[in-house]
């Protein structure tokens, strides 16, 4: 049976190509350097997942908890945060999306085909889930990632989540995407049958190391089986442990298959990258690392504010079920029975002497303001509450936006890292896509509105005759080639894309009051489309299909004819109002014309008074001063 990872060479091509192999000891030192130095790191890893699932408390501590009749209480919040932090990545609906590297139309159409191509194998190995998963493990246990394989028969590339527990990497590595590493793998216990029929060679060199630790009988086993004290096989369970061991040797990178220092099988790889150096089937990514090499996720910043949480909580319980007491010696008969009286909502006790119930309220207190104190500071350490949905109902979708922008903040580092392992997994893909997808082939690909839609590649194209065109080397053209297509990979971004739908939908509908008291009027179809209900895409095909029924009978003579009276009604009204404004016009006038007649006659009326006056005055002025004298001051003088 061939394996899935087998080299595409054919098998005699394959035997004779030339590799910088390592020798099983120096694969299997490999193997134990990584096992020597992250033995620590391995344990941190699985009290980090007992964390995750709830087991808080050892067996010492809960020994301890009994003796005092203390409840072993728990608030599991790092699972909590765990998943908040997957949960918003979730919402964040990142999709792989490819762009030309020219600004034509050819480049256009390579990246609208890598794009759909890429999300095509996504969509068949359930990226999404995956992609939660390797981030959840990233987070708890500060390592994880896919595995890819190859059908090369079918021509299907499909990857799956590795366990960190069974995955071995190059202990220097001090890099996030492990780029840096000289060596990396899986290995785990395979059943005997299995681990044969997974090689592509007839060996029996499994049987032989089987057998050789099964009798503890060396003698015909490989020359350089290992006699150390692991062990490689299983009896009772009819098992070996096998190492699948990638390494990098002179540029170039290989694959082994190895147990007990024997090397099983081996090959150079076939893969490639973007640039086409030899790469390996592995994409791997960590959150954090220490200055020594050390793995870790933000988990391990959570556990002692769990634990801190977990105890006060405890204790706060224990304190509020019990009472301290203080009284003279031979106050209390019994004093067992005195404490289980305490304990009883009813309780009863009978003293001879002083007696005294401490209080313990400000213990309490004091107890129970740390625990808000250290559950704040467990809130600080994963989404808050806007990221997750809470205390938002009545914000606005671009509120909601802004808050979550501000909320992921402190996550940004954690969410960096995996989107980037994200693009690096999308560009493997558009890799292996290149190299592997050879034959004539249709993918059925889904767009936004849910309508399904085949793209061809790889098809030859036809000139004016029907015949297979071909270029200037006599080689047939196709269209579509996966392997030319030249394009950059990039993560499009759509953070919750249906707020945002429904955010834009809200304010069209605002607007629709304006257009129509304008005379505007947004087409059904192009509301059907902006909106964010489910199954739209039906409706908007049901009212294109109408509309050609109704293209192909023509206009309905009754709808023209109510359409023809409509418009010369419109037409009667439009010229009634310009009558109406004409006369309101010429009215206006006439009654100016009035008023202006009218304040003439009043001015006019007003200066001949004045001019009287004035001519009266004239005829009194003082000939000395030219002051006006008053005629009546004459009366009753007598002129000499």
């Amino acid at each position: 049976m061939e394996t899935s990872i087998d080299t595409p060479l054919e098998k005699q091509e394959r035997e004779k190509q030339h590799g910088h192999f390592l020798s099983g000891k120096k694969l299997l030192t490999q193997f134990r350097t990584w096992r020597d130095v992250k033995q620590l790191e391995r344990g941190h890893q699985k009290e980090y997942w007992r964390y995750y699932h709830g087991d808080h408390w050892t067996e010492d501590e809960l020994d301890t908890l009994r003796q005092r009749n203390q409840p072993p209480t728990y608030y599991n919040e790092i699972r909590r945060k765990v998943n908040g932090v997957v949960g918003t990545e979730e919402q964040m609906r990142r999709d792989p999306k490819a762009f030309g590297r020219n600004p034509n139309m050819d480049d256009e159409n390579a990246a609208n085909v890598a794009t759909k191509s890429i999300r095509f194998t996504c969509d068949n190995n359930r990226m999404a889930w995956q992609a939660a998963e390797v981030l959840r493990n990233g987070i708890v246990a500060g390592i994880s990632g896919i595995r890819y394989d190859i059908d090369e028969d079918n021509e299907e590339i499909s990857f799956d989540v590795v366990d960190e527990a069974h995955t071995f990497y190059d202990p220097r590595s001090k890099k996030t995407d492990f780029s840096d590493a000289k060596f990396l793998g899986i290995c785990h216990w395979v059943d005997k049958n299995d681990a044969k029929a997974l090689l592509s060679s007839d060996n029996e060199k499994i049987e032989q190391i089987f057998d050789a630790f099964k009798g503890m009988n060396f003698s015909e086993a490989p020359d350089e089986v290992d006699k150390g004290p692991e062990s490689w096989v299983n009896t009772e369970e009819d098992t070996v442990f096998l190492i699948e061991h990638w390494y990098k040797n002179n540029g170039v990178w290989h694959c082994a298959f190895h147990c007990a220092g024997v090397v099983l099988e081996e090959w150079v790889s076939p893969l490639k990258d973007e640039k086409g150096d030899s790469t390996h089937m592995f994409e791997l990514w960590s959150p954090c690392i220490k200055k020594d090499g050390t793995r870790y996720g933000p988990v391990k910043d959570m556990l002692p504010i769990q634990d801190a949480i977990n105890k006060r909580a405890s204790k706060l319980l224990h304190m509020l079920n019990t009472r301290q007491t203080k009284a003279r010696a031979g106050a209390i008969t019994d004093v067992d029975a005195m404490k289980i009286e305490l304990h009883r909502p009813d309780g009863h006790i009978e003293v001879n002497d002083d007696f005294e119930i401490l209080s313990n309220t400000d213990q309490i207190s004091g107890q129970a303001q740390i625990m808000q104190f250290e559950l704040s500071q467990m809130d600080r350490s994963g989404p808050n509450n806007a990221l997750i949905g809470r205390g938002t109902e009545s914000q606005s979708g671009v509120a909601i936006q802004e808050q979550k922008s501000s909320g992921i903040t402190e996550l940004s580092w954690d969410m960096q890292q995996f989107r980037d392992w994200r693009l690096r997994c999308y560009r493997k893909i558009f890799n292996c896509q290149k190299q592997y997808w050879t034959k004539e082939r249709f993918i059925r690909v889904t767009d936004i509105n849910g309508a399904a839609e085949f793209i061809g590649l790889n098809q030859p194209e036809v000139n004016e005759h029907g015949l297979p065109a071909l270029d200037e080397l006599g080689q047939p053209i196709l269209k579509n080639n996966v392997a030319e297509l030249d394009v950059d990979i990039i993560l499009d971004e759509g953070p919750d894309t249906l707020t945002v739908q429904q955010e834009d939908f809200r304010i069209l509908g605002e607007l629709m009051p304006f257009l129509k008291e304008n005379g505007q009027q947004i087409p059904a179809k192009v509301l059907f489309r902006a909106s964010p209900i489910r199954n739209k895409q039906e409706i908007i095909d049901a009212l294109e299909q109408q509309d050609k029924e109704n293209a192909l009978k023509g206009p309905d003579p009754i709808a023209m004819k109510q359409m023809q009276l409509a418009q010369a009604e419109m037409q009667a009204k439009i010229e009634e109002i310009a009558s109406q404004i004409e006369l309101n016009q010429a009215k206006a006038v006439r009654e100016y014309k009035q008023a202006e007649k009218i304040d003439f006659e009043r001015d006019a009326k007003e200066f001949e008074i004045q001019r009287e006056i004035q001519q009266e005055q004239r005829q009194f002025l003082d000939p000395l001063d030219g002051a006006v004298i008053d005629p009546r001051s004459f009366e009753g003088i007598e002129y000499q």
